[in-house]
């Protein structure tokens, strides 16, 4: 398992490097997917149990100390790894901070009003926007079948979202104020739209023209992140009444550190998988963390579920087996043009055109595409 010291997760691969190297490469790949799962889940578990919490409110406060984990990590990597001095300029930073924090932001104010599972899928949905952006930013073109999987997505999120209306009118003696959950749904929507914005600018200006490493970018990027937090909390009043919430409920930061934690090995593990296995491979783990996510939620904290929640989860299963049939396919095709590509270069009495191949850059694009889902 040579290359991972010098490419990703330094820090996480100092402890797990050696059992990696112990277990057979089938192995390696089954170690690495459970361990994103499992990291996953806690995450997904931990953040909603904070918005449990009773009288917590304050999403702001959240995103501050979830920067803030993430600068600590980062810059240990980067401390391991000897190397601090940024790639990156300073004006790029604030750049992807702005949409770093804004996604972060808003996606936490939304839980105010929403669901988690409905959190999660739509969160899901963030392919939406990012084809927008990759065609009109980068000029990629897509293929009939992604558009088909988008529009599955959004069938499958709706009806679900239907579902938690409907439950929780059914579900409080109240009357439900729709237009809360209205909020909430337009929240997480400029929030998704500003983590495609976060992937598209990352992917272009950071992986690909400056091949910054990604402890440089949890680093320094959530620094500037964490400044946006703070300052937003001054500005909206919530930083008194979150700190003497959380000096009422000291649970509320160490659930909240706690997660950041577990999210940030999580990106490792995702990041290993991707480098050493393929981005099929991550994209199938990433996959069933969703379902398994969403219904841990349900089961653990006792949500009531209607014919809508079936419906639009069977519907959001479809769209995630149709995806992982396309990745596959995609992968067998460009495996068979290069084999043929192959065999023409290793018989030199055959004169043919070249076969087209991709690029480092587009490759390297494609790889990091999966870091934000």
């Amino acid at each position: 398992f040579p290359k991972v010291v010098d490419r990703v997760s330094f820090s996480v691969m100092t402890f797990l490097a050696p059992v990696l190297n112990s277990i057979a490469p089938g192995q390696r790949v089954f170690f690495l997917a459970v361990g994103h799962i499992i990291c996953a889940i806690f995450f997904s578990l931990l953040q909603e149990k904070v918005f449990l919490i009773p009288g917590f409110e304050y999403g702001g406060f959240m995103a501050l100390l979830t920067t803030l984990t993430y600068v600590i990590c980062g810059f240990f990597e980067l401390v391991i790894g000897g190397n601090i001095t940024p790639k990156a300029s300073l004006l790029d930073y604030i750049k992807l901070a702005a949409t770093t924090f804004t996604g972060v932001y808003l996606t936490n104010l939304s839980l105010q009003y929403l669901s988690y599972p409905t959190r999660v899928m739509i969160k899901s949905s963030k392919i939406i926007p990012v084809m927008l952006f990759n065609r009109i930013y980068i000029r990629r073109k897509f293929q009939m079948s992604q558009y088909l999987n988008v529009l599955l997505l959004v069938i499958s999120i709706s009806i679900f979202t239907m579902g938690d209306m409907t439950a929780k009118k059914t579900s409080s003696s109240a009357d439900i104020d729709t237009s809360d959950y209205v909020k909430g749904l337009v929240l997480i929507s400029f929030g998704v739209c500003a983590d495609a914005l976060t992937a598209n600018f990352e992917e272009k200006r950071f992986f690909k023209e400056l091949h910054v490493p990604q402890e440089e970018i949890m680093c320094y990027n959530n620094i500037i992140a964490a400044i946006f937090s703070f300052i937003a909390i001054v500005v909206s009043g919530e930083i008194r009444p979150a700190f003497h919430h959380a000096y009422q409920y000291p649970e509320v930061v160490t659930y909240t550190i706690g997660f950041s934690l577990v999210n940030y090995f999580s990106v490792s593990f995702i990041l290993l998988l991707i480098e050493h296995f393929g981005s099929t491979e991550a994209e199938i783990t990433k996959s069933i963390r969703k379902v398994a996510s969403i219904s841990l939620s349900f089961m653990i904290f006792s949500k009531p579920i209607t014919q809508n929640h079936y419906l639009g989860g069977f519907l959001f299963l479809c769209t995630i087996l149709y995806g992982m049939y396309t990745k596959r396919a995609a992968k067998a095709k460009k495996s068979q043009s290069e084999s043929v590509d192959d065999t023409l270069k290793t018989n030199p009495t055959k004169k043919s055109k070249k076969i087209p191949r991709k690029n480092t850059n587009e490759l390297l694009k494609s790889r990091n595409g999966h870091l934000k889902a």
